[in-house]
């Protein structure tokens, strides 16, 4: 296995994958609970879908 160091994926690089990372998570939960509503507001549901997307 080789080693990687911090050094190897600058600050701005690691930022970016998290970011990353935390939207696409969002974007599949929110996907699940806008195939199959329940007693949330949709309209909310929609709108935290859209902005993770961008």
């Amino acid at each position: 296995m080789v080693m990687v160091k911090k050094s190897d994926h600058p600050l701005p690089q690691r930022l970016f994958h998290w970011v990353n990372l935390v939207s696409v998570g969002m974007l599949i939960i929110t996907g699940f609970m806008i195939k199959s509503p329940g007693s949330y507001n949709l309209g909310t549901v929609i709108y935290v879908h859209l902005t993770f997307a961008y």
